[in-house]
């Protein structure tokens, strides 16, 4: 694999990944807020083009062949991720796409309607899991 994609991918899986923990993070923390639809939406766009460039830069890595044992386990951190950003954006347009979404005072009220707390704490556990993947990909590629 090009040291170009390698990278590419490498940064695409650590953007999703520290967006991804924010969701979760703030989904349990957020206070109160008028503005929760918007919040919403706004989520939804943005995990939706993270996941999509992660897809295009895992599908780019995939067909520059020849791959190593290390970008290997690249390439299973970042599909992964991708599954994890399907689970995220299935529970983000449930909230968007609920007619009720304004009765909620806050983000967090909102997210546990869709999403209970094992869900939530089972996501920022792949998600750490992935981050220390990608963490010794890493040192593992510049050593």
């Amino acid at each position: 694999m090009d040291a170009h994609v390698a990278l590419d991918l490498a940064v695409e899986t650590l953007q999703f990944i520290s967006y991804g923990v924010k969701i979760v993070t703030y989904c349990v923390d957020s206070d109160r807020s008028a503005q929760v639809h918007d919040q919403v939406k706004a989520i939804t766009l943005e995990m939706s083009k993270l996941n999509n460039r992660l897809m295009t830069a895992q599908k780019k890595a995939a067909e520059s062949g020849g791959l190593c044992a290390e970008e290997l386990a690249l390439q299973s951190v970042a599909a992964e991720c991708i599954t994890l950003g399907k689970e995220f954006s299935m529970k983000l347009r449930l909230l968007v796409t609920k007619s009720s979404l304004k009765k909620y005072s806050s983000l967090r009220d909102a997210c546990v309607s869709v999403w209970v707390g094992p869900q939530v704490d089972a996501c920022m556990k792949q998600l750490k899991k992935q981050s220390n993947a990608l963490r010794t990909f890493l040192l593992a590629t510049l050593r």
